[in-house]
């Protein structure tokens, strides 16, 4: 198996659901987002950490390559809360 396809197994798994158009994967739940890239760029143990050693502070956390700005954070969150 590759490794990105272990990556989104790992993701499957953990409740993430993938959001087509703006290439990421979110969980409701434990509000976090990760983007396409980031997921490609970083290792698999980098992912199962941010996954399940980040404890959830209330407030959503991104996962980029390169932070997006308020105003995308914003649209994003209105969008993974319809």
């Amino acid at each position: 198996m590759s490794e990105l396809l272990g990556k989104k197994e790992i993701l499957s798994q953990s409740g993430f659901k993938y959001n087509i158009r703006r290439e990421m994967y979110f969980n409701r739940n434990t509000k976090k987002v990760f983007s396409l890239e980031a997921i490609e760029d970083n290792t698999l143990s980098w992912l199962e950490d941010k996954i399940n050693t980040e404890k959830f502070g209330g407030s959503w956390s991104f996962y980029f390559n390169r932070s997006p700005s308020q105003n995308i954070k914003d649209e994003i969150i209105e969008e993974i809360d319809k």
